[in-house]
Parts: structure tokens; sequence; C-alpha cells
């Protein structure tokens, strides 16, 4: 068996708990208690002692109680590992799941619909077909195992957080609808675990996995921080746990994030720096991305609908190597926000990252997206006034002409804080003006910015003489880079594949 093959059983094997029902107490998407709307995990792994990969989660709980889990990682280098997770509000059932594996010898693809007193929907693919028996027919490993991720673990962690960790005790059961886990949980205290040398504060709670294709049980640790909110989880063979995130303090360790502050144009803004963990030489440096905060966007993670779509590109870019700097939007002041204002953010963004450890100053780009585009010159050619210029510039489903025209043709809304200063702007002399490469990404299924867009500045740079500019316009990608199913319905919950691995590749063009 090769490397790779066995670094994928290892790390499926011990996260089973995929999409759970029956489970012991009932808990509302109000009784979360303590857990934002969105909340994002950044987690360290451990196999033998050494450091095996990284991953990355995120809880979303919407207003009308679903909770959201997704996220992705990799292991030994060579295994990737993404999913999705839809749980009811009471976290009793799932309503849909989706994982990708992929190693160097393939690519599997897993999908569940739950149906109300039916059969859930499963499909499967490797390396792209479609498997032709019925899912009810294949193997655990081929459908439970690869969709028991973390994130699964993080809503039973969830379930248990009301639970007393020293007395409780139950047998369950988790079930994707086709095969079904009996699982034997019990609490094991209050302690400390041992984290790169630091004690940290954990409730513990050991779990016993039994299925029929297993020779033997499997026992897991599940931890907890004293709030309830996951920590991780550890086996015999490998140990997955917090390295940052929303409620972590202090300097991240290896790829996670931590929380920081940008120190804008009289505002501090708070934001997420996701570092990836050092190379084989400790000494080179990453390059990084700051992901502007845009006028009209969501959130530091550029939420649109259940999808950070930031926050997945933070660890997608991590998984290459890259850092990247996400942060909140300014507030408006007076009623009324300046894209100046929010430029002189980025450029501070921009050297916030610069100045972070195991971070290249040296090799930093902006990465904006939709109305983003309006400041992304402006925001350059600060950085190069401040003595730190930026090697490039991303734009992603980006608006780029003169903003009265845009307005004229698409409105905006009447009272976007932020409206005024639109309307008076033109971005394309100082996209120009910066000199910089540029890379357009759009996508033809773009309902809020049209692609025509990306080609007309492409077109206009060109005619000016600035001819280091690549564009595509992806085919039924959306204003995420989410592929869009052509008969309609819910796009993707995820980048398209080779979207980010694009981004990664300019990246480096850019820093070389």
């Amino acid at each position: 068996m090769s490397r790779s093959r066995s670094l994928a059983r290892r790390w499926c094997a011990p996260l089973l708990l995929a999409l759970l029902l029956a489970c012991p107490a009932t808990r509302a998407g109000a009784a979360l208690p303590g857990k934002a709307p969105v909340d994002s995990l950044h987690f360290l792994i451990e196999s033998e002692g050494a450091t095996a990969g990284w991953m990355t989660a995120v809880r979303t709980v919407h207003a009308d109680g679903r909770v959201v889990y997704r996220g992705g990682g990799t292991m030994g280098g060579t295994t990737s590992l993404k999913w999705t997770l839809e749980m009811t509000p009471d976290l009793r059932s799932f309503v849909r799941a989706t994982s990708w594996l992929k190693t160097p010898q393939q690519e599997l693809e897993i999908s569940s619909v739950h149906v109300p007193d039916g059969k859930p929907e499963v499909s499967a693919t490797v390396n792209g077909t479609k498997m032709p028996v019925p899912a009810e027919k294949l193997p655990a490993q081929a459908v439970f195992l690869p969709q028991g991720a973390a994130t699964a673990l993080m809503a039973l962690s969830d379930l248990l957080a009301s639970q007393d960790a020293a007395t409780y005790a139950a047998t369950l059961a988790a079930t994707n609808g086709l095969q079904k886990l009996d699982l034997a949980v019990r609490g094991l205290g209050s302690g400390t675990l041992t984290q790169k040398g630091a004690e940290v504060p954990v409730r513990t709670f050991e779990l016993t996995v039994s299925h029929k294709e297993l020779k033997q049980p499997l026992v897991l640790k599940l931890y907890q921080r004293p709030d309830g909110s996951f920590f991780g989880v550890e086996t015999p063979q490998v140990r997955i746990l917090r390295t940052g995130g929303a409620a972590a303090d202090g300097p991240a360790a290896g790829p996670g994030g931590r929380e920081t502050t940008v120190a804008g144009d009289g505002v501090a803004l708070a934001a997420t720096l996701t570092v990836p963990a050092p190379g084989a030489d400790p000494a080179v440096r990453a390059a990084g991305v700051v992901l502007v905060a845009g006028p009209a966007q969501a959130g530091r993670d550029a939420v649109a609908g259940d999808f950070g779509f930031y926050a997945h590109l933070a660890a997608e870019l991590a998984a290459s190597g890259i850092a990247t700097l996400r942060y909140e939007p300014r507030p408006p002041a007076g009623g009324a926000l300046a894209l100046e204002d929010m430029a002189r953010d980025a450029a501070a963004a921009a050297a916030a990252l610069g100045a972070a450890a195991g971070v290249d100053p040296a090799k930093i780009l902006l990465l904006v997206q939709g109305e983003g585009g309006m400041l992304a010159g402006e925001a350059a050619a600060l950085c190069a006034q401040a003595g730190q210029p930026v090697r490039g510039l991303i734009l992603v489903g980006a608006t780029t002409s003169a903003g009265a025209d845009l307005h004229a043709a698409q409105p905006r809304p009447a009272d976007a804080p932020w409206l005024a200063s639109f309307l008076a702007r033109d971005p394309r002399p100082a996209l120009l003006a910066a000199g910089l490469p540029v890379m357009l990404l759009h996508g033809d299924r773009d309902d809020a910015v049209p692609s025509a867009e990306a080609t007309a500045l492409k077109e206009w740079l060109n005619a000016q003489g600035h001819l280091k500019v690549a564009c595509t316009v992806a085919v039924g990608l959306d204003h995420c880079l989410r592929e869009v199913p052509a008969a309609g319905g819910a796009p993707a919950p995820e980048c398209a594949k080779g979207v980010v691995k694009r981004i990664a590749g300019f990246v480096a063009q850019c820093t070389r």
C-alpha cells in the first residue's frame, strides 16, 4: 500500500461520526451559547509525534436555525479533504452533505441529501466518473468514512456542550441513512492537555465507535474548551487540535488563523491572519494576499448566502503556502462611507500582513471582489507611497467601469452609504497607473457583476499599453467562482477546482 493511501485511511478511520441522528439532547439553533453566526476554526494534525497536516472548519448558524459546517485540509502533503454538512436546528438530522477526498491515485466525491421518510439520495463519483452501482451497495469506506470529517465532530461537540463532562454517559446512533454506527459516549471530566509545550484546559469525552466493517471498535477522545466549544480529537495514531480561530488568543501555530486588528484611518478593524506552516527551510517566508474588504461585502469572510468566500480562499491558499489577511469593512461615518477611506484600510492591511511573522513583506498582493474593484488601484498606489509596493492585483467578479455608468446599467441600493463615492469614481486610471500585473477572474454565471466588466477592462488596459493582464471568464461559475448547475439550482459549496490553483500560480509568478 502506498504512503498516500495509508495517510488517507489514517485520516478517515478516526473520524467516523458523520451525520448524526438519534442524539441525546435537543438543542435548537438558538441554543448554541457563545457561538457566533460564523465561527472559523483552524487545526493542526499530528501523527506519530510529527506534524502531518492541517485543516480548517467554519460553523455558520443561520437566522432560521440551520447549522452548516464546512471545511477542508491536507494530510501528508498528498491527501486533500473538503466537506460541507448541513444540520437541522436541533442537530439531530442532516439535511445534506458533500465530501471530496483526493489522493495522488484517485479523486472521490460523495453527496448525500436527506429524504424525509425515505432513503437519502446518495451519489458518488470516482475520478470524475459517476459510480454505476447503487449507493447502498458501496462499502462504508467509500460512502461513510469520507463523510466523517471533523466537521461532524464539531456537531457532536455542540450537542455535548451542555452535558456534564464528569458524569455523562450514553449509547447513541449515527447514520447517513445507509450505514449505521454504534457510539458509546462517556465523559472523562475536566483537566489539561499539553499542546506545543503549553497546558490547555479541556473537557474530555471518550467515544467508542463500532461498525460491522471494523475489525475492532475505534476509541477516540473528543476535547472541548471549558466553554464547550470544539477543541479537537485524538486517537492513538492522530491528534487534530485547534491552533486558532475566533475564540483563540495569541498567535496561531502552523497554518491556522488568529484574531488581530488592522489600524485603519481612524478606526481599528477586526481581522483574521492566516499563515501557513513553515516549509522545509524556515528562513523562507511566505507570500501573502490581502483579501480586501469592499463596500458591499458581508464581513471579513465575504459571506454570500451561507458561503464565506474569503474564509474559503484563506484556507485554500494556506494549503498552497500563501498567507492571507482578511478584515472587517469600516463602518459608515455619519451615514456615509468613502471609498478613499476603504483604500487606505486596504493599504493598512497590506502593511499588517507584511509585518506578520513568517510573511515576506516584499511578496504581497491585493485581491478584491465585486465593488472592491473600485478601490484596488488606489490601494496599490497608497502601498507604493508608503514604501511597501504590492506585487500584483487579483480582481474577482469586480466592478471596474465608471461608477455612474455601472449604476445606470445596474442600479446600486439607493441607501448604500458608499453610493455617492461610488458614483464619482472611475477606477481604471488608478489601475493603469499602478502598472502591476493584473489577474481578472469572472464567472459567466455571475448575477452580481456582468462578466463584460472583466473583458472590457482587459481591452482598455491593453489599448493603453498595459499588457500584463490575464483575463479568464469561466463557464458555469458564479460571483464566488462556484459551479452553478446548468439546469439551475444551488451552486456548489466551494470554489471550482482549479480556480484557487490559478490564483496561487499567479501569486507565485508575481513574487519570483
